[in-house]
């Protein structure tokens, strides 16, 4: 599969590329692998952000992407560019298209009266996917899905 580009048109070189098959461990050895590599140089703070981001973003992919799709011989790949005070990701899978062409817009679940044990386990993704990042595009291209943004100090 072709991934994320090597080179940003400004001639950047990615920080870290990397690619892994949309499986539970995968995810979470992906999510170890980023956090090890951004630790050492990045605020806590926005290594937090990025944690949080990304791992509602994989698990996403992994779980409505690749529904009912052959988990195995699919890819998801990242490359993520940047300095220790702004990180700009690019991810692309061959997974399922996004349902109408973009992400969804991560409205809250209605919680209020709900009792506790009744409590939606999902639907807050998309919701702090987009609070803790800017520049949120989606593009279907070439029967890949490719989602960027970046999380800043």
């Amino acid at each position: 599969m072709d991934g994320p580009a090597t080179k940003r048109e400004d001639g950047a070189v990615p920080r870290l590329c990397l690619s892994f098959a949309p499986l539970d461990g995968a995810v979470r050895g992906a999510l170890a692998d980023i956090h090890d590599h951004l630790a050492a140089r990045t605020d806590p703070d926005l290594l937090a952000r990025v944690e949080i981001a990304l791992a509602e973003t994989l698990n996403n992919i992994a779980e409505h992407a690749y529904c009912g799709r052959d988990r195995v011989a699919g890819e998801i790949a990242i490359a993520l560019h940047g300095s220790s005070r702004s990180l700009d990701f690019e991810i692309v899978d061959d997974g399922r298209e996004m349902p109408g062409g973009s992400p969804p817009p991560g409205h809250l679940p209605q919680v209020d009266g709900v009792p506790v044990d009744q409590l939606p386990e999902g639907g807050f993704g998309w919701h702090l996917i987009r609070r803790l990042s800017t520049g949120l595009a989606y593009e279907r291209r070439g029967g890949r899905n490719h989602v960027t943004f970046r999380i800043s100090a």
